[in-house]
């Protein structure tokens, strides 16, 4: 009986870690694709560009999952559209991204 219940235990270990490296997987596919279209981004320097590449290699030495949470980054996001109306001179910008 403990034997069975065992091996039960131990099949459902491996079928959350199978559908985990699945998960991890997908999304470092969708991560994967984010960094290839931020370096065809015609414009490098652009603060967007600038930004997501900073959060996709910020060293983790927490040894925690991440290292901001959503509200951090959400200021993050405000100072990109500020620096880019400044950088034009405009109080509001729409700006088209143009991949090469």
């Amino acid at each position: 009986e403990e034997n069975h219940n065992l091996k039960k235990n131990l099949e459902q270990i491996q079928e959350t870690v199978l559908g985990i490296e699945n998960e991890r997987d997908y999304y470092f596919k969708k991560l994967r694709n984010i960094e290839i279209l931020c370096q065809t981004f015609e414009d490098q320097s652009h603060p967007l560009v600038s930004l997501v590449f900073k959060e996709l290699y910020e060293e983790n030495n927490t040894g925690h999952a991440g290292t901001r949470t959503n509200d951090e980054l959400l200021v993050s996001a405000p100072d990109v559209a500020s620096e880019n109306a400044r950088a034009s001179g405009h109080e509001e910008q729409d700006d088209e991204l143009v991949f090469a």
